[in-house]
């Protein structure tokens, strides 16, 4: 994200990363960017790429994707979303941070609303912008209905728990109020406290219009959640992580509202089924066993192997990625056991 473009770019044209998405057995993505993307839209790209990456790296982008040269940074944006929907692809356009770098830091108070760096009218305006466009483009080109909704915010984290849930309840508001102000059709997606992990507080400040607000939760084997903090816990048993689901996330099931997984994923490389014993594998399956039984809908973490940079390293590996540095699938069988729960294709809006 630091190089204000959607990550894959420099691995295949265009064209080919968006045949990869559903001939993997996915049907949507969620697509992210950081209020400074927009800021920045009209930017050239090849400017904004050139500042930010290495010319190893830059090279790699602009000869893989020559169209870039010519483009600015919200181009980019619009080819891959017009890309994805000629392949019946949705796409979740995802606030994920204010400034445009990798997230998510505990310390870059970019995680809370009116910290030193997540001041609110600037998000706000953004998304403003993101949805008013959406609106406006689908009047006009069908494709953008496969735009089907937006994430306010990523991973919000506040050590408050007393003023947690009415600021949340407050800013978040505002949020929604002015996604659907701008476009009615869309999706709003909001995820709750202490990294998006904690949902519980819900029934008592559910955010309006609830016909179109879908509550999202993460959950990674490195942390959970008791209440109002962090603590680490490594090997949970398969019973434990369901229970934590299910009374942290979950009972947003029972108000009842939508719930999206919206991020899960560990280091793919390590994915053995036979090895039943290890604790990533165990806990992956137990995620999928969860999704199965109450049929949540959900995104895994992360397609792309490597960002073109992140905290000032040049194409950084991402361990979690589902393909190789080339485009190609990673883990036959780690994307195998995510097949029991892609059951349904795309609307054919197009």
């Amino acid at each position: 994200m630091s190089a204000l473009l959607p990550e894959s770019l420099a691995s295949r044209p265009i064209e080919q990363l968006a045949d990869g998405v559903p001939a993997m057995g996915f049907n949507c993505v969620r697509l992210t960017y950081a209020v400074e993307t927009i800021q920045r839209r009209y930017d050239n790209a090849t400017s904004a790429a050139k500042a930010k990456l290495s010319d190893v790296s830059y090279a790699k982008l602009s000869t893989t994707n020559p169209w870039i040269a010519n483009s600015t940074v919200w181009d980019c944006f619009q080819r891959l979303i017009e890309e994805l929907a000629e392949r019946r692809v949705m796409v979740i356009l995802d606030n994920h941070i204010s400034d445009a770098q990798w997230c998510c830091s505990l310390e870059d108070n970019q995680r809370w609303f009116q910290k030193s760096r997540f001041p609110v009218q600037p998000w706000i305006d953004a998304l403003t912008f993101v949805a008013g466009f959406v609106h406006d483009r689908t009047a006009v080109d069908p494709r953008y209905r496969y735009v089907v909704g937006m994430g306010l915010r990523n991973e919000l984290m506040c050590w408050d728990p007393f003023t947690s849930v009415p600021q949340w309840r407050q800013y978040m508001g505002q949020a929604a109020a002015a996604v659907h102000a701008a476009d009615p059709d869309l999706l709003i997606v909001a995820g709750g406290l202490t990294m998006a992990s904690q949902l519980d507080f819900i029934k008592k400040a559910r955010l309006e219009p609830r016909t179109k607000v879908v509550y999202e939760a993460h959950i990674y084997n490195n942390f959970y959640v008791h209440p109002g903090w962090l603590s680490v816990g490594q090997n949970p048993t398969c019973a434990y992580l369901k229970w934590f689901l299910t009374s942290r996330v979950g009972v947003v099931l029972d108000v009842p509202a939508p719930l999206w997984l919206s991020e899960f994923g560990f280091d793919v490389d390590t994915f053995n089924p036979e090895n039943t014993n290890g604790p990533n594998n165990q806990w992956f399956l137990c995620i999928v066993e969860w999704l199965e039984q109450y049929d949540v809908d959900w995104a895994v973490w992360v397609l792309h192997s490597f960002y073109y940079s992140r905290d000032g390293q040049k194409d950084s590996h991402e361990p979690f990625g589902l393909t190789t540095d080339d485009y190609h699938v990673k883990n036959a069988a780690f994307l195998d056991n995510l097949r029991r729960v892609m059951p349904v294709k795309a609307p054919d809006y197009v």
